[in-house]
């Protein structure tokens, strides 16, 4: 698991880095998009 955060740590930077980038351009720009259409599933459907 340790790894799997560094991995995806080291890619933010690069991502950031490439695209000259701050952070919370970064936030802005793909962590909420991603957490968003994870969260905004219907888990639970209603009838």
């Amino acid at each position: 698991m340790r790894n799997v955060l560094i991995t995806l740590l080291v890619i933010g930077g690069v991502v950031m880095y490439l695209n000259d980038l701050t952070p919370a351009e970064f936030v802005n720009k793909y962590v909420t998009p991603a957490y968003e259409a994870l969260t905004d599933r219907d888990i639970y459907p209603t009838r």
